[in-house]
């Protein structure tokens, strides 16, 4: 091996070996193979000068056969790259998986398809699609939740990475890693060879790549029959073609002449064209079949005319790159984007390597902009570098590709659902969803496009299955309108299906597994599936979102979850609840672990205050008038006042809402919570204190100031008796906390403290209630109120 290594180091190929790979290109013959790498600016160059000299009349590309009924729509000019075929695999239905081909103006294949419309050759796709493989998608786990699998249609680059010629080839060559042994012997050593010079290279690497395979991997991985295919479509070719051109991944190249042929039929094959993205295709360029940095070698391959592209294109990275540190607060200036070019030059040089690549211009900027704080200004720097690398171009469609499938399934939704087509004025939708199938298919189809943010439906009014307000209300009311943005957003998700519901399914489950723990964000989208009609998905949900409550260490999220389920359960009938099984136990579930933990509540950061007081709120009220979902009484007394013994060292807020929540459960009484106000009135808490303590109590028991209560003379008797600067000082506090109360509250208690202070009601009033807007204008106020907040946990 070590040999061989050598060998292809120094570009230099033992006879034998040369005339194995002559065969294998067959040049000399009416069917010449031509070996590429996905997304290579080099092998780009190389295919294009070949074409155009051997001027073949048919070229038989790798990719989705399925597609060849419109494969001259991808040649058009009016396209603007990068776009991407893009082919899905079903099962009952159900998209289970997704693979994308993309393209840019440097991908081989593009090269191909546009040369040889030009020559007039006849152009061919010749692989199988991705939902057409044999052994790929096993039954998803009822256990999880998967994502469809998503990867790239055409990965040869996978097995040349990991195949024992190209470890050696790192380990004797000193590149990091594959990408940069590629770059280095192909990208950067091979711009300047011939395109047969090029080709035996690549396909001699490649077939010493391939023998560390056996025949049950490449099985394994379909491989083996993905090439059955190619090698029937190269027979077929050969009955109306005495010329032809074989364009596939070189991992293929080497086998194809001893493949079998065996041709396959299009099964539930779906492929479809969308536009795509530099960002996106790098991002999936970390799946190993192509190189990432789009921008950086689009820049090389505009420039393929000039003497030397890759350093124009490292000029360009490096200078842009300058700009956006400086935007973020780097000291870099012209002087160094320039000291940065000359340092890549001389490393690529110092290694050997004619042109400069992308591996020297990281390290330029690297060694060139990071002044200072290696940790702070080296990410920013990165972040800089892989923002220009990286490139924000977006992939436009002409019109020759017509309409995406998603657009046409989304008007073909509008029509079976007798919706409006036309653009125009907004158009009102009034929907009994309890009684009409129509109106609830509708309601769910709307409830789609919200998800996917098309700006199609907005709703007005009625009730609300995501939030269980409202549920008496019998109609929902929507305004409907059709305007040129819902096709801008269709084209933007045209990617990741060919329908509204397959892109919805394919951003919830996203949605799950980024929540994975999280018993909210789980139960949040649980919901959201039944609100679309996702049934499936949400199912699928519940062992998932059971298994986080034991995982999940946050009492709010527990008790969130817990009143989402709760909400699926009230609105039961119309979200087809009954069809997800398990979900009372769910819910019930959700509410002991979160009891369990209601320690934990007083720990929270003092932003979060308000999810806490809602949490409690919602669990005393379980525990009040739902037996069936409720924690025993037993294990809601313990934790909470476990709680509350936490909570008096460290937040009034939450040692107020939990007073309140044993006093609604019948243990302690108004005087104790009088108690309570008094000592909280006095020392570094009597200014925002007492008013953080009597709004926790209230958010959770709203009558504990109500009537002759000892709370209520308690928080008359500091008004009475406090300073006048305390008072004042404490008095924002005091509002925000009676904002809890309803308007006939707020006026029973100005009505006694008028009584108790000797002042007309209008005043007491004027002086202890305002509006809740009033309130939160009092921004000054609420930072200073959050701040002591954290002083009194002992976090300043």
């Amino acid at each position: 091996m070590s040999r061989e290594v050598i060998v292809a180091i120094e570009w230099k190929t033992p006879r034998e070996l040369e005339k194995r790979v002559d065969e294998i290109l067959g040049w000399s013959t009416g069917v010449a193979l031509f070996p590429v790498r996905h997304h290579s600016p080099t092998c780009a160059r190389q295919l294009e000068r070949w074409l155009r000299k051997t001027k073949p009349t048919a070229i038989l590309i790798e990719g989705p056969s399925a597609y060849n009924d419109r494969i001259e729509v991808l040649s058009d000019p009016e396209h603007v790259t990068p776009f991407s075929l893009v082919a899905t695999a079903r099962r009952d239905g159900e998209v289970v998986g997704r693979a994308y081909y993309p393209f840019c103006d440097y991908s081989p294949e593009l090269v191909a398809l546009r040369v040889g419309k030009s020559l007039g050759a006849e152009l061919r796709f010749i692989d199988l699609s991705f939902g057409e493989r044999g052994g790929r998608h096993e039954p998803i786990d009822d256990e999880h939740a998967n994502a469809p699998e998503e990867t790239l249609g055409s990965a040869e680059d996978g097995p040349l990475a990991r195949s024992s010629f190209t470890e050696a080839l790192i380990a004797e060559s000193g590149c990091r890693d594959f990408d940069e042994v590629w770059e280095t012997l192909f990208e950067l050593r091979g711009w300047d060879l011939s395109p047969h010079d090029w080709a035996v290279k690549v396909t001699a690497y490649a077939l010493l790549s391939r023998q560390g395979y056996s025949a049950k991997e490449l099985e394994a991985d379909e491989t083996l029959e993905r090439e059955e295919l190619m090698a029937w479509h190269l027979t077929d070719a050969q009955k109306k073609h005495a010329k032809i051109a074989v364009v596939t991944g070189a991992f293929h190249t080497v086998a194809l002449r001893e493949s079998k042929p065996k041709a396959k039929s299009h099964k539930d094959a779906e492929v479809f064209l969308a536009p795509y993205t530099f960002p996106r295709l790098d991002a999936l360029l970390g799946y190993a079949s192509g190189m990432s940095g789009p921008e950086f070698y689009q820049l090389v391959w505009d420039h393929r005319d000039k003497l030397t592209p890759f350093a124009h294109a490292a000029e360009r990275t490096l200078v842009e790159a300058s700009r956006l540190a400086r935007r973020d607060g780097e000291i870099l200036g012209t002087a160094d984007a320039i000291s940065a070019t000359a340092f890549a030059t001389e490393l690529a040089s110092f290694r050997g390597r004619p042109h400069v690549g992308r591996v020297e211009v990281i390290e330029a900027a690297r060694s060139c902009f990071v002044k200072g704080d290696t940790g702070l200004v080296g990410a920013r720097v990165q972040s800089a570098l892989a923002e220009v690398m990286r490139g924000t171009r977006v992939g436009k469609l002409g019109p020759s590709a017509g309409q995406s499938p998603l657009i046409q399934d989304f008007n073909q939704r509008l029509q079976k659902l007798r919706l409006p087509l036309e653009h125009g004025r907004p158009q009102a939708q009034e929907l009994e969803i309890w009684k009409s199938d129509l109106a609830l298919s509708r309601s769910r189809f709307f409830h789609q496009t919200n998800y996917l943010e098309i700006p199609f439906a907005q709703k007005q009014r009625g009730p609300d299955l995501s939030t269980g307000e409202d549920l008496h209300l019998t109609i929902e009311h929507w305004a409907l309108q059709y305007v040129p943005e819902v096709e801008t957003r269709l084209s933007e998700l045209s990617h990741l299906g060919s329908s509204v519901e397959d892109v919805a399914a394919a951003l919830l489950v996203k949605a799950v597994k980024e929540a994975e723990g999280k018993s909210a964000e789980l139960a949040k989208s649980l919901l959201g599936g039944l609100v679309m009609g996702l049934h499936g998905h949400a199912e699928r949900l519940v062992p998932r979102l059971a298994a986080s409550m034991f995982s999940d260490d946050d009492p709010i999220s527990l008790l969130s979850a817990a009143q989402l389920l709760r909400t699926v359960l009230k609105g039961r009938e119309r979200l087809s609840a009954s069809m997800v099984r398990g979900l009372p136990q769910l819910a019930q579930q959700a509410y002991v672990q979160g009891a369990l933990r209601l320690e934990k509540l007083a720990s929270v950061s003092p932003d979060r205050i308000d999810q806490v007081l809602e949490a409690l709120s919602g669990l005393l009220d379980v525990a009040l008038t739902d037996a069936k979902l409720s924690p025993s009484r037993e294990l809601l007394l313990d934790h909470a006042k476990a709680a509350r013994d936490v909570a008096r060292a460290k937040s009034p807020s939450i040692f107020g809402a939990l007073d309140g929540f044993l006093l609604q459960l019948g243990v302690g009484n108004l005087e104790a919570l009088a108690k309570h106000l008094e000592s909280l009135s006095r020392g570094r808490t009597k200014h925002d204190g007492l008013g953080a303590y009597l709004e926790g109590v209230l958010a959770v028991s709203r009558q504990a100031l109500l009537g002759d209560s000892a709370l209520l003379t308690a928080l008359l008797e500091h008004i009475e008796k406090s300073e006048w600067d305390d008072f004042l000082a404490s008095l924002p506090s005091l509002r925000r906390a009676l904002t809890r109360l309803t308007p006939a509250e707020t006026n029973a208690v100005a009505e006694r403290a008028a009584k108790e202070l000797g002042v007309s009601k209008e005043d007491a009033t004027a002086m202890l209630a305002a509006p809740p807007e009033v309130v939160s204008r009092l921004s000054t106020w609420e930072e200073s109120y959050v701040d002591a907040e954290r002083a009194w946990g002992g976090n300043p």
